[in-house]
């Protein structure tokens, strides 16, 4: 039984009559009454009888148009929701970010955001960068800002961004021990690192001594918070390597100094990522919340 003819007899029961519910539909007085022939066929059922002019419906077809209504109401709000996402801008959206780049990328973009849509709920979680990978590719976030390409097959992304490294010190401390220039240079001196891989040492490293360059640093301190790692070396506790996001406030301000290799090429550059899962649905709000903080 389709589902279409039942929606008309809620219809004709809703509108008092054939001629009424036609003109809402769009459609003829008859083509509602030969939908409704066919449904009185199907259910084996009288629906309708004649009283005078009038066209009544049965004690039966009453019942049903009870029935019926709310269930039909109730898949129009759903439709209407599911058509919404579409169309409107509105709902739940989860982003997820490294604090250090998040805090000062997405502020700007964010008001920006939330007032041009003022429907739109957005919750940005903070997290580390190989985790905020996997909640994006298991569903628990709807974008994630990423400072790699991201590997997993599932994943698209968008270069939204890039970082220069910057390596810095503290004026007391190159007072102390000497602006270092050459590799031989940056090897006698201490260093603030972020992990004992030197995750991002090394690629500032190779831009400044070249490709084979492999940094056999002395470790002061290695901290997995570029934060503290930026406190420790304002405190003069040794060099360290560092975005110029972060450090750029401290540069002006004569806190840190930045230190120029002898020689150096190029520059260490990373591209900032916004990925998302392949197959997600492009809903209103997922494409104003890319297309935000993709500019």
């Amino acid at each position: 039984m389709e589902l279409d003819l039942l929606k008309t007899l809620v219809l004709v029961g809703d509108a008092g009559s054939h001629a009424e519910a036609a003109r809402q539909r769009g459609v003829t007085p008859s083509a509602i009454s030969q939908q409704l022939k066919v449904l009185e066929a199907q259910l084996g059922v009288p629906l309708f009888e004649r009283v005078g002019r009038r066209s009544v419906p049965t004690i039966a077809a009453q019942e049903l148009i009870a029935q019926l209504r709310e269930p039909f109401e109730r898949i129009e709000r759903v439709v209407t929701a599911a058509r919404s996402d579409f169309e409107r801008v509105s709902g739940r959206l989860t982003l997820g970010s490294p604090r250090p780049f998040g805090s000062v990328y997405l502020r700007p973009r964010l008001i920006a955001l939330l007032r041009k849509h003022p429907d739109l709920e957005l919750v940005v979680e903070f997290g580390v960068p190989s985790q905020l990978e996997q909640d994006l590719v298991e569903g628990r976030l709807d974008l994630a800002i990423l400072v790699t390409t991201p590997e997993h097959p599932s994943l698209t992304s968008t270069a939204i961004a890039h970082e220069t490294f910057v390596a810095v010190a503290s004026p007391e401390y190159l007072r102390k021990h000497g602006r270092p220039a050459t590799q031989d240079e940056f090897l006698a001196h201490r260093f603030i690192v972020y992990d004992r891989d030197l995750a991002m040492h090394r690629p500032w490293w190779r831009a400044a001594f070249g490709a084979r360059s492999e940094p056999a640093l002395s470790i002061a301190c290695a901290v997995a918070s570029l934060p503290e790692m930026q406190a420790l070396t304002e405190a003069g506790l040794g060099i360290a390597v560092l975005p110029d996001y972060l450090v750029g406030p401290a540069l002006e301000r004569g806190r840190l100094e930045a230190l120029e290799p002898a020689g150096a090429s190029r520059p260490a550059r990373n591209a900032i990522h916004l990925g998302w899962r392949t197959r997600a649905l492009p809903s209103a709000r997922l494409l104003a919340v890319r297309d935000a903080l993709s500019r």
